[in-house]
């Protein structure tokens, strides 16, 4: 019988070894079987490697459980505190108001901004830990429609007009995360246009084995030198309001 199989063995000097065996029938010229043939390849060092992939891949989906737990947790811990420190700022406020006067009020309306801020760093490091946590559900996506739909939910200024350049496709993907991907793209798009009329256009090309997508505006720009950096965590390049460079 003609086969294929892998083997633990012991050579004379003690070793241990690894073979991939390749076996099969060796007949007369009357199609009798007198023997065999067999091919003995010596794998260790392939077998080695698959065992050390395989400790690897299970260690690091530890530690990915682990982060994501610890990720979790400390979410949890550091939201607590801030709704407390936010909801005495609100009773000074409402209680000592005329005491505090305009520069206390001030003050503590800068503290609220801060809290807020925080609030969303500690939302979106658990957003981002918990990316790929979940196993993706592939389907068709219309994109298109799904860029429409997003128009309607997100906060879209009238002066802020929207073109496609190029026939937008329906594609394969999980269709929460295509959702999510392109929400941000536009809610940044619109945060940083400066003109009185902003236009916003999204492109596409089919790269065979790719598709790409690009989202341009007539907003402030990114000067080159700062176009790599900013695709590094908690990199922004301004410090403003409801920027913590996760998104």
């Amino acid at each position: 019988v003609s086969d294929t199989y892998e083997v633990n063995v012991q050579v004379k000097g003690g070793q241990k070894k690894h073979w991939l065996i390749s076996g099969a029938p060796r007949y007369n010229e009357k199609g009798q079987v007198i023997g065999s043939i067999g091919i003995h390849l010596d794998i260790t060092g392939q077998y080695e490697l698959s065992k050390q992939k395989e400790q690897l891949l299970r260690d690091l989906e530890s530690s990915n459980e682990g982060l994501q737990e610890y990720a979790h947790v400390v979410s949890h811990d550091l939201k607590s505190p801030h709704r407390s420190i936010s909801a005495l700022a609100s009773w000074l406020e409402e209680d000592f108001a005329d005491k505090l006067g305009p520069e206390g009020l001030s003050q503590l309306a800068l503290m609220q901004d801060k809290i807020a801020a925080m609030d969303q760093l500690v939302t979106g490091i658990l957003s981002y830990s918990s990316i790929g946590s979940e196993k993706a559900s592939v389907e068709i996506c219309p994109t298109l429609t799904l860029i429409n739909q997003l128009k309607t939910t997100i906060y879209w200024p009238e002066q802020i007009g929207l073109s496609f350049s190029g026939i937008i496709p329906s594609i394969m993907a999980d269709k929460t995360q295509l959702q999510q991907l392109f929400q941000n793209l536009l809610s940044n798009a619109i945060a940083h246009i400066d003109k009185p009329k902003g236009q916003i256009e999204i492109g596409y090309s089919d790269l065979g084995d790719l598709h790409e997508f690009s989202v341009k505006d007539n907003g402030i720009g990114i000067p080159k030198a700062y176009q790599e950096k900013i695709f590094e965590i908690f990199e922004t390049l301004e410090s403003g309001k409801g920027s913590s460079g996760i998104g």
